[in-house]
């Protein structure tokens, strides 16, 4: 019951705050990846997937990977509209879900952040799953039916022939000896 108290004293407190601040950092996070450059030969991407964190970063990648957990069931079916519609209308041939800039993974990790100082962050994150899963598909919903009614036709998902199996190589034939 204490843990409840605590943060409801939070919320009286920082509540606004939060309600000012998460569309702010909502916005950042949705334009970070328009004013990233590629990276060359992709030696930098490398080097960004080994570089280390500290517990704390980590701490919240997985409390922000649970919430997207319980969010991302009631959303499979908007979300995979949605990005077909995305990456058709950013000029892309096939879907690149991790190029849409409104993925759900966005909205997760910017709550969480946002929360994350807060020492009631986890009761807030258990509470706010579903909520979130209720807002986030009205909102995937008007995304899709804007993009719908400005024509943009959806692009397809690509499939990968990575599974097939290889093909035999070309029989040989033995060598025939001398005597045959």
């Amino acid at each position: 019951m204490a843990e409840l108290d605590e943060a409801w004293r939070e919320l009286l407190a920082f509540g606004p705050g939060w309600c000012k601040q998460y569309p702010v950092e909502l916005r950042k996070a949705f334009d970070a990846p328009l004013q990233r450059e590629p990276a060359a030969g992709g030696h930098h991407a490398a080097r960004e997937e080994l570089a280390l964190v500290d517990d704390a970063e980590i701490a919240r990648a997985i409390a922000s990977a649970r919430l997207l957990q319980h969010v991302a069931p009631q959303l499979e079916q908007p979300v995979a509209e949605l990005n077909a519609l995305v990456s058709s209308a950013l000029g892309l041939g096939s879907v690149r879900p991790e190029l849409n800039p409104v993925r759900p993974e966005v909205f997760t990790q910017v709550l969480h952040t946002l929360l994350g100082p807060s020492p009631s962050a986890h009761v807030w994150m258990k509470h706010l799953a579903e909520p979130l899963g209720i807002e986030l598909k009205a909102i995937y919903g008007q995304l899709i039916a804007r993009l719908q009614a400005a024509n943009v036709e959806a692009v397809g998902y690509r499939v990968s022939n990575q599974s097939a199996p290889l093909a035999r190589p070309p029989r040989r034939k033995k060598p025939r000896g001398l005597c045959g």
